[in-house]
Formats: structure tokens, C-alpha cells, sequence
């Protein structure tokens, strides 16, 4: 019988607030806007195996801070951190 695993990315400790495109590297079959916390199911056959390729679409935000600095002989420029 094929055995049906449930879980999340959060359950795996993936990063919170990140959305994934996920290909499924034997059939190929893709799955768009997979959330952290969003739970799934994927059935695994007794003679099996199971692989996905994820990557971040959609990244959580980071705080941009701004600072200035002073070059030799000039004065102070704005910088991202």
C-alpha cells in the first residue's frame, strides 16, 4: 500500500513568510505558490522514492536600513545595507 506523508515546509523548518515553486524531479510535474505554512500531501509507494526541487518565488521581506558614509574629499553618500 502507498503510504501518505503530510506535513508543511514549516514543519521542515523552511524559512516563515516564503513562497516556493516546487518541480517534482521524476515526473516533472510543477506546482506554483506552495507557502511555508501551507500543508501538503505527497504519497510515497512502498518501492519508491519521492524528490522535489524547490525554489523561492517570493522572498520575506528585509528591512532596508540606510546609511552614509564619506568618501575621501568629498562629503556624505547615502548606501543601502
Amino acid at each position: 500500500m502507498p503510504f501518505v506523508y503530510n506535513t508543511s515546509l514549516a514543519k521542515l523548518h523552511f524559512p516563515e513568510d516564503t513562497v516556493y515553486e516546487v518541480q517534482d524531479v521524476y515526473s516533472g510535474k510543477t506546482i506554483s505558490g506552495l507557502k511555508t505554512g501551507d500543508s501538503f500531501s505527497v504519497v510515497i509507494n512502498p518501492s519508491g522514492v519521492v524528490m522535489w526541487y524547490l525554489y523561492p518565488t517570493v522572498l520575506p521581506a528585509q528591512p532596508c536600513h540606510v546609511g552614509r558614509r564619506q568618501a575621501r574629499g568629498e562629503g556624505f553618500q547615502p548606501f543601502l545595507l
